[in-house]
């Protein structure tokens, strides 16, 4: 075989480079459609400035609403289509109302409030106690449950009792009566889930994953926020 034939093989012509670059396009839209979607999700939440922070909104926002969502239907067994109002429920035994107005707050929050929250935080601790050590990770985990968790759930709790039109001293007796209870049953949760989110999980990730888990933990915040009124249906009347 002559030199300029062995060069032919080893390097392509300009219809086999076509022909290479079109393979390779293929692979590329090949993928699974989730796959496309999860790579561009991704994508949007590495942008950084509105684009990322509105990836991150979003996400917590509906992770939020699948908070509520899961605490009303399947905790509390409130219906999704029809129900009784909460007077009726108590009359005729019925299950209670989904409680939509509930859900668009719970919803706000966890867009508005949650997730620019915690991209400014996480931002903020990764900057100050940065690495990958052991020694760092519990630094960072610290600070985050035993400084910042207990200031923001009281500020959760004061920020949804705000949109509900409570009184001060509604809001009073619910931070007394449950954010000890709260705070304690965060440290369950979050500093385990936290040991993976700010030891082992990247950066531009790490708001997904605390709103993975969050979907648990708000859960069990529209549970307690909501306790004197959380299964209507059980209520004795006189």
């Amino acid at each position: 075989m002559s030199c300029a034939g062995a060069m032919r093989r080893i390097l392509p012509g300009s219809s086999n480079l076509s022909q290479l670059k079109a393979v390779a396009k293929r692979r590329v839209h090949g993928h699974s459609l989730p796959m496309r979607w999860w790579t561009a999700y991704q994508e949007k939440l590495q942008a950084g400035g509105v684009v990322g922070i509105t990836a991150k909104c979003l996400t917590s926002a509906l992770i939020g609403a699948a908070g509520d969502l899961g605490c009303q239907v399947l905790i509390e067994g409130r219906s999704m289509s029809g129900g009784s109002s909460s007077d009726e429920a108590k009359s005729k035994e019925e299950p209670p109302k989904f409680d939509v107005d509930r859900f668009a707050k719970f919803t706000f929050l966890g867009g508005v409030l949650v997730a620019p929250t915690l991209h400014v935080w996480y931002g903020f601790l990764g900057r100050t106690i940065a690495g990958k050590t052991l020694t760092a990770t519990v630094q960072r985990v610290s600070v985050d449950q035993f400084l910042f968790a207990p200031c923001f759930i009281a500020t959760f709790f004061t920020s949804l009792a705000f949109l509900e039109g409570k009184t001060m001293k509604e809001l009073e007796t619910q931070l007394r009566e449950e954010w000890p209870s709260a705070v304690v049953n965060n440290w369950k949760l979050w500093i385990p889930a936290q040991c993976i989110n700010l030891g082992v999980v990247p950066p531009h990730l790490q708001v997904l994953f605390s709103n993975f888990v969050a979907v648990f933990w708000n859960v069990y915040l529209s549970l307690v926020t909501h306790k004197g009124h959380a299964a209507p249906s059980e209520t004795k009347t006189e």
